[in-house]
């Protein structure tokens, strides 16, 4: 694995210039393009203008990771729309946390992060940032083996962010008060919200397990996490714990209560289903 520094300001990340690639901060250009082995990083010493994303970055779109909070410039996917793959195994994958006087503008693209441990999606600080998510999607793919995720939005707005199904004992956390126009789980997900935290999201929810493959959905601690939701949303077969629902009453079937939840109607299952939930 090899790291490539955005020198020189001004350009276009395709998959053939070197002209604004360096292996160091501030370094000479003319290193290769970054391959689907390479971290990528846009900081301070990477010029201001605007940086265009092409369609193609390289032959699979993937890379390891992408780190540009200390960039101050404009980071544009949103003219050609790539649809980028993020691999590495630890945190960060996809990083705009930070200080810098930086716009990002996600298009209509789809980021695929691989949710490992850590901040998969990091956006904890916000200060000077402008963000447009366009009409994007941020697909997290849970993490394996036990590992715990976190996508901390850092209460920017979003278009479509869907989380994959767990496995190996996995979660993952959801960080901040953030805006969604679409929040899609796929089961099984065990999936926390920040203590006291409060999201938004536009679309009806449409969190729908099934015996063999739960949600549980609770907050961090005693204190509830709120969601705010649209008239239509629905629930079925998740253990619920710590969550209130606000803007509509939610019906949770095949749902267990787990305690402290408010705007949801929760009815649990019966016989051998529910004690197969309970057991697993």
């Amino acid at each position: 694995m090899a790291s490539r520094f955005w020198v020189g300001g001004t350009g276009t990340w395709n998959d053939s210039s070197t002209a604004n690639w360096s292996a160091t901060s501030g370094g000479a250009s003319g290193a290769s393009v970054p391959s689907s082995a390479d971290t990528v990083t846009f900081d301070g010493s990477s010029g201001g203008g605007t940086v265009t994303v092409a369609a193609t970055i390289n032959a699979s779109n993937t890379i390891q990771s992408l780190v540009c909070g200390a960039f101050t410039g404009t980071l544009d996917f949103a003219t050609n729309n790539p649809n980028i793959t993020f691999n590495l195994s630890s945190s960060p994958n996809f990083s705009i946390s930070g200080t810098g006087t930086r716009t990002i503008n996600l298009g209509s693209g789809t980021f695929t992060l691989v949710g490992n441990n850590g901040s998969v999606f990091d956006a904890a600080t916000t200060t000077n940032l402008t963000f447009n998510a366009g009409t994007s999607t941020i697909q997290i793919n849970n993490p394996a083996n036990g590992n715990s995720a976190t996508f901390a939005g850092g209460g920017l707005t979003y278009n479509i962010v869907t989380f994959g199904a767990r496995s190996g004992g996995s979660q993952i956390s959801i960080s901040g008060n953030n805006t969604f126009a679409a929040l899609n789980l796929n089961p099984p997900t065990f999936l926390t919200f920040g203590n006291g935290s409060a999201q938004g999201v536009t679309a009806p929810l449409a969190w729908n397990g099934s015996s063999s493959a739960q949600f549980n959905i609770s907050s961090g601690a005693d204190t509830k996490a709120t969601i705010n939701c649209a008239v239509g949303s629905v629930i079925s077969w998740a253990l619920i714990r710590g969550m209130a629902f606000a803007g509509t009453t939610v019906p949770a079937t095949n749902s267990f209560d787990l305690k402290n939840n408010s705007g949801v109607t929760i009815t649990a299952p019966g016989g051998t289903a529910a004690a197969k939930v309970i057991g697993g």
